[in-house]
């Protein structure tokens, strides 16, 4: 109870202090919400009454404790453009994202299981050494390339799955495929990796001697054993899922937290912009923390240490 209790005050004061850096991250950005609201035309008394009203005439320690009660309380204030609730914008945009997210982790975990397990298995073959290709190849291209890329062969060229946009499954294929791609690369190595090295152990051997096929050897043994550090690569991964998902969404216009970040950053809209950087850094924290509890239920000697 202690090792869960520990794991959860860490997570929380993560969180914690995740919240004070985006706030004072956002305020140092260049530029002033209220000139990009009212242009260049406005007044020095409209500024000051738009100021006034927005509270950003307040001292920023009173803007962080305003902002601390509002997230006490899940009230991420107003858009300062719209005047709408953040959370209902969040409310429209999460789903999007979250779709996103989880295609392309299945997709990831998809190429990334059988190319990883094919590449253990068939060490030093043509098989492992065309696993590492694509591996290597998915590595070394980033969402800003590959996005357009496909877009280019399977939009333009064969008009096969529509350029952008989220009114069908169709849409989500793309940006899935994008995003997914780089993590099926680094899940891949991984299980590669792990399961060399479980594969190596004597208990191994010792099935392998007793007659069981080598399909059962693999699965009811060997990738028992190696799902450890493959899930602590997932739980770090989700991190850089949802980063590339901003990238991502961008290019391909996908409506979700990325695409609202960038554009509320365009328009200096602070609360928006600390919202989202929030939402997806407690999911971070979030998911890290759920990994380390994973690894302490399947390996007692993590608890234990």
């Amino acid at each position: 109870m202690s090792w869960l209790l520990q794991r959860l005050f860490s997570a929380a004061l993560v969180i914690f202090s995740v919240t004070l850096v985006v706030f004072f991250l956002i305020h140092l950005i260049p530029g002033d919400p209220v000139d990009v609201m009212l242009g260049e035309t406005a007044t020095v008394a409209d500024r000051q009454a738009m100021r006034i009203s927005l509270g950003l005439d307040q001292p920023l320690a009173v803007q962080l404790l305003d902002y601390l009660l509002g997230l006490s309380q899940l009230d991420f204030g107003q858009s300062l453009h719209s005047k709408e609730a953040i959370s209902s914008i969040l409310a429209q945009r999460l789903p999007a994202t979250a779709w996103l997210a989880l295609s392309a982790m299945f997709i990831a975990m998809l190429l990334a299981i059988p190319l990883g397990i094919l590449s253990a298995v068939y060490k030093g073959s043509w098989i492992d050494r065309s696993a590492m290709l694509v591996s290597l190849a998915g590595l070394s291209i980033p969402n800003f390339l590959l996005g357009p890329l496909l877009v280019l062969v399977f939009s333009i060229a064969f008009g096969l799955l529509p350029v952008s946009g989220n009114d069908g499954l169709l849409h989500l294929i793309l940006p899935s495929i994008t995003l997914g791609l780089s993590m099926a690369a680094v899940l891949a190595r991984m299980v590669r990796s792990s399961l060399l090295e479980t594969l190596g152990e004597d208990f191994i051997r010792t099935a392998h001697a007793k007659g069981m096929h080598p399909r059962d050897v693999i699965w009811k043994h060997a990738m028992r054993n190696a799902w450890l550090p493959v899930i602590t690569v997932i739980g770090a991964q989700i991190g850089a899922l949802l980063g590339g998902a901003v990238v991502t969404e961008t290019v391909f216009d996908w409506p979700g937290l990325g695409s609202l970040m960038i554009e509320s950053i365009q328009k200096r809209d602070y609360p928006i912009v600390q919202a989202c950087v929030l939402i997806i850094s407690v999911i971070y924290v979030l998911v890290n923390a759920l990994t380390d509890l994973c690894y302490g239920l399947l390996d007692p000697r993590i608890r234990k240490a």
